[in-house]
């Protein structure tokens, strides 16, 4: 009888294991998401509930590094519904990032996260995470479907913005003349505002603090109004990544406001002291590191205010504009 078995308590248990970890992540349909190390994988949990209704579950995890927990409620059927608490530590998020298995960026990831769903819409809550040697707080929504969606909030202690740049464009990992990978958010649209106190820069230079916001429309990838605080002055930039026919087409500008030319410095090269400010447009488009670099071409203009430079007389200038009248 249908109806007094939807009436029925049911108690389910599970206690698995796999001679690896990657056999088990197939099996649990994850292996897009983790990768595991080698060694015996196990997992166990169990669940308590009726049909069509309300579940608690409870699952454990282990497979080489990685641990994960989950406990909380979710209902199976056409509802579609859950609201869990998730653990994980020592997670390999490679397969998630869409770099390679031997990338150690995503390694040792941690993530600590209070999920919800309703229907095809999942929420990650109270997002405590550590990615890459940083740590992330916030909140990000997904939803599931042929045109998946995000949306969300991150707070972070510190962002390597070359390195967050070379991932969402398929560079991490890859030699310069290498063709560019997948990016992360491939397939994905939706938008995140992001802060970090500290915004790491080539050379050693620091964005104090960074904010700006991603987007991805599936066809291009975005970081708007990205700003922060350099050298006593303000530092402005908006980016844009898109595919096309003939490899990743690069554009963005950048802007300064009264930043003191001695905090802009790249290996040997550095400004005089003085408040510098600019506007500045770039664009270049290729399929690797090293043809995005040599096809790029920009222009813009660069004023200093006060301006100091050792060893130079000022007088050189009116010489220099009489020599060429003359």
């Amino acid at each position: 009888n249908v109806a007094e078995l939807a009436k029925t308590p049911l108690d389910l248990t599970i206690d698995a294991s796999a001679e690896n970890g990657a056999t088990l992540l197939r099996w649990l349909g994850l292996d897009r998401v983790l990768a595991a190390g080698e060694g015996v994988a196990r997992v166990s949990g169990s669940a308590r509930g009726m049909w069509d209704a309300a579940w608690q579950v409870k699952v454990a995890m282990s497979a080489g590094a990685l641990t994960a927990d989950v406990h909380g409620s979710v209902t199976p059927t056409s509802k579609k519904s859950a609201d869990l608490v998730l653990k994980l530590q020592g997670a390999d998020l490679a397969p998630l990032l869409g770099l390679d298995a031997s990338s150690p960026i995503a390694r040792d990831a941690s993530l600590s996260s209070h999920v919800t769903r309703n229907g095809d819409k999942i929420q990650f809550g109270d997002v405590d995470a550590s990615v890459a040697g940083t740590r992330l707080r916030g909140r990000v929504g997904l939803t599931l479907g042929d045109n998946g969606g995000f949306d969300g909030e991150l707070g972070m202690d510190k962002l390597d913005l070359p390195q967050a740049f070379a991932l969402l464009i398929g560079a991490t990992g890859r030699d310069k003349g290498a063709p560019l990978g997948n990016s992360a958010l491939e397939g994905w649209r939706g938008k995140i505002d992001f802060q970090a106190l500290r915004g790491a820069l080539p050379a050693g230079l620091e964005l104090q603090p960074v904010s700006g916001v991603l987007k991805s429309d599936n066809q291009s990838i975005a970081i708007n109004a990205l700003k922060g605080k350099i050298g006593g002055g303000e530092a402005r930039a908006d980016l844009e990544a898109r595919q096309t026919a003939d490899g990743l087409a690069l554009n963005g500008s950048v802007q300064l406001d009264g930043v003191d030319g001695a905090a802009l410095r790249y290996r040997g090269l550095a400004m005089p002291s003085g408040k510098a400010s600019m506007r500045m447009t770039f664009a270049s488009q290729g399929r690797s590191i090293a043809a995005l670099t040599g096809a790029m071409t920009g222009s813009g203009m660069l004023t200093i205010d006060a301006a100091r430079i050792a060893g130079l007389n000022p007088d050189v200038f009116d010489i220099a504009i009489k020599a060429s009248d003359a």
